[in-house]
C-alpha cells in the first residue's frame, strides 16, 4: 500500500513515516501542500493506480491551503482515495471542516501511531 502524507513538521513526518514504512506501507512525505498538489497532478498524467493509495493530511498548514481543501482538490480527480485528516486543532473543529466529506477519517493530535495504523487496516479492509 503506498501512502502520501502531507504534514509540515517534519519531526511528525518523520515519525509517521518511519512506523508506516516499519510496517510495510510504502510512504512519500511532504511538508507543503503546493508540493504536495504538483505530485498528485503530475501523477495525474498517468493512470490512477500510479497514485497512492491512502493519503493523511494535517489540517493546519502554512500558506493559504488548509488540508481539507489539499484533500477537496485531490478528490476531483481521485474521488474515491482514502483519506486521513489529523489534526491538534479541536474535534468540533474538525467534525465542521469534513462535514462535506463524512468519509474522512479524522484523528486528533497526539494520538498514538498504533490507532493510526489500526484506522489504515479498517481503511485498507473496507475497500
Amino acid at each position: 500500500m503506498r501512502i502520501g502524507i502531507l504534514e509540515d513538521s517534519p519531526a511528525v513526518s518523520n515519525v509517521l513515516k518511519a512506523a508506516l514504512e516499519l510496517t510495510g506501507y510504502t510512504v512519500q512525505d511532504y511538508h507543503d501542500a503546493t508540493e504536495f498538489l504538483a505530485s498528485i497532478h503530475s501523477e495525474h498524467s498517468s493512470p490512477p493506480a500510479d497514485l497512492f493509495d491512502l493519503i493523511i493530511v494535517d489540517f493546519l498548514l502554512p500558506g493559504e491551503l488548509t488540508g481539507i481543501q489539499v484533500i477537496s482538490q485531490v478528490r476531483r480527480i481521485y474521488p474515491d482515495l482514502p483519506a486521513f485528516l489529523i489534526s491538534a486543532a479541536p474535534i468540533h473543529t474538525l467534525v465542521a471542516a469534513t462535514r462535506d466529506y463524512p468519509d474522512i477519517k479524522v484523528i486528533q493530535k497526539p494520538f498514538r501511531v498504533s490507532a493510526l495504523l489500526t484506522a489504515i487496516e479498517k481503511a485498507k479492509n473496507a475497500s
